[in-house]
């Protein structure tokens, strides 16, 4: 639901989660970062358990599969060991992260 009060747009927190979620989604073209198989999941590049934010920069559109195989795995560590690693795609997640200092 969404109310606009003195020109200030207000939204549900459940609207807010999606619109959070699909602008990440479309971001990537509903591509896995990984793999670059359709995408249905959102994964912290840097881990949660390892303090990883939940914030856009540290979100990557995933694959169901790529998300549950990483887990909280190194990012680097477990993606190079994979036969679909590709250095453009690494680039692009780089790139992604500019400015966080775990790259």
């Amino acid at each position: 639901m969404e109310a606009c009060i003195d020109g200030i747009l207000f939204i549900s927190k459940k609207h807010a989660r999606h619109r959070f979620r699909s602008n990440i989604l479309s971001a990537w073209g509903h591509r896995c970062a990984y793999c670059g198989a359709p995408a249905t999941t959102l994964d912290h590049v840097h881990p949660m358990s390892r303090g990883g934010l939940t914030v856009p920069e540290n979100l990557v559109a995933c694959c169901l599969e790529c998300n549950r195989r990483k887990g909280s795995q190194d990012v680097w560590v477990w993606w190079r060991a994979q036969p679909f690693w590709r250095v453009d795609r690494e680039l692009d997640v780089v790139e992604w992260l500019d400015g966080f200092d775990f790259v």
